[in-house]
């Protein structure tokens, strides 16, 4: 038989036994995610402030040969416009279920600015308007909870721990890209704790777990989820120079969003931990003139007058390594696990202090809703939120408020 012959004679066997072939397990596994969480998801439509603001006009290609079209007729239909209103897509799921309320979660920066919302589900069900209640807006988290009544409502989707992702881990991101409902794309967890992102929406606390599964715009506030179904993160956002995917999305763990969830519902509000510090992260030529062995964890830099931290001796220059029996990675890592920690609850700290490790008991406060003006009560507030000091060799920064556009840009006492 002629080489040709035998080649094309194994292709074809091998088309067919593919043909044939049952799914494999891993098949198998991201098929039963797809039929667990698909009836939760929600597809979002906004519209934004003002109904008609924007125009658009049609545009008409004329064919080169046949009939003349009468130029007062090409005129008609160039000058014809039509009212379109602005309209934005997101996406959302099923994340709590009281009776027939049914709580949706999903990103604050896809309703901010909606005068109206849609909200559809996978069966059809379709609530617009007065029927979509927004229980909650969380701005240093992108969060936002609604609610619509349902006499047929949907499972809630379960959380997961995200403090046990890792890195490599397979998931499975769900959303509504370009308009496009019920997208299912896979990939795996690239890195965790990412912050200092800028996005234009902020959030305050990042700490986000980086993807490659393809997300694009349209998928903000749709779960990512495990190989079991569970969610673990929010998908927020992606960095493209181009606004289409390539490779890099950044979604919101669980357990923050879990966290945002529940405060909204019970108090249509966020209340955070306190511990009454300004923080930083540790470099190697820090930590080797402090005599520190290690890049981990958070560095005091200044602690506030009658706040738990003062109470508790926490002093500057002290290094956080542990919070409730978590290690500290750096200083957006503690920050985000104070803020979870409801006001009221003592937490277990480790700290480092003149060369040893001590243990110590803080009970958080309520973080202020306006932090800058509560910490500088009784201070000049200074430029730009910081004070400094000239100098021989240039200008010293003394101090440094938290929350200012100083302390945003990563300026640091000293």
């Amino acid at each position: 038989m002629p080489k040709r012959a035998l080649a094309i004679g194994i292709m074809i066997l091998v088309f067919v036994a593919l043909i044939h072939a049952k799914p494999t397990d891993w098949e198998n596994a991201i098929m039963n995610v797809v039929e667990k969480t698909r009836p939760s998801l929600v597809s979002i439509k906004v519209l934004e402030k003002g109904h008609s603001t924007i125009e658009k006009t049609f545009e008409f290609r004329w064919p080169e040969e046949g009939p003349k079209i009468p130029e007062s007729f090409k005129k008609w239909f160039k000058e014809f416009k039509s009212p379109t209103p602005k309209r934005g897509i997101g996406s959302g799921f099923v994340a709590k279920v009281k009776g027939n309320k049914v709580y949706i979660l999903t990103n604050l920066h896809v309703i901010k600015d909606a005068e109206k919302i849609e909200v559809k589900f996978e069966d059809g069900q379709v609530f617009r308007g007065e029927e979509v209640e927004i229980v909650g807006k969380d701005s240093p988290t992108d969060l936002a909870v609604l609610m619509v009544e349902s006499n047929n409502p949907p499972p809630p989707l379960s959380f997961g721990n995200s403090d046990e992702v890792k890195v490599g881990q397979w998931v499975v991101a769900v959303g509504n890209p370009f308009g496009l409902d019920q997208t299912f794309t896979h990939g795996i967890v690239s890195a965790i704790g990412r912050s200092g992102i800028a996005l234009p929406f902020g959030p305050e606390y990042q700490e986000f777990i980086q993807i490659d599964a393809a997300i694009n715009p349209g998928n903000s506030g749709g779960p990512l989820l495990n190989i079991q179904g569970d969610v673990i993160g929010v998908n927020t956002a992606i960095s493209s120079p181009n606004g289409g995917f390539i490779g890099i999305g950044f979604a919101i763990p669980s357990n923050t969003a879990k966290f945002v969830l529940n405060s909204l519902i019970s108090k249509g509000e966020v209340e955070r931990g306190y511990l009454g510090v300004t923080i930083q992260d540790i470099d190697f030529d820090l930590a080797e003139a402090m005599g520190f062995t290690s890049t981990t964890g958070a560095l005091v830099t200044k602690v506030l007058k009658g706040t738990p931290a003062e109470k508790a001796g926490i002093k500057e220059g002290d290094v956080i390594l542990e919070f409730n029996g978590k290690r500290v990675k750096n200083s957006s890592h503690l920050m985000n696990m104070v803020a979870i920690v409801p006001p009221g609850k003592t937490a277990q700290i480790v700290i480092w202090h003149d060369g040893k490790t001590k243990r110590i008991r803080v009970k958080l406060a309520k973080r202020p809703k306006n932090v800058l003006s509560w910490e500088t009560k009784g201070e000049s507030e200074g430029w730009l939120g910081m004070r400094v000091e000239e100098t021989d060799s240039g200008v010293v920064v003394n101090d440094v408020d938290p929350g200012s556009p100083a302390d945003e840009g990563g300026l640091r006492e000293g």
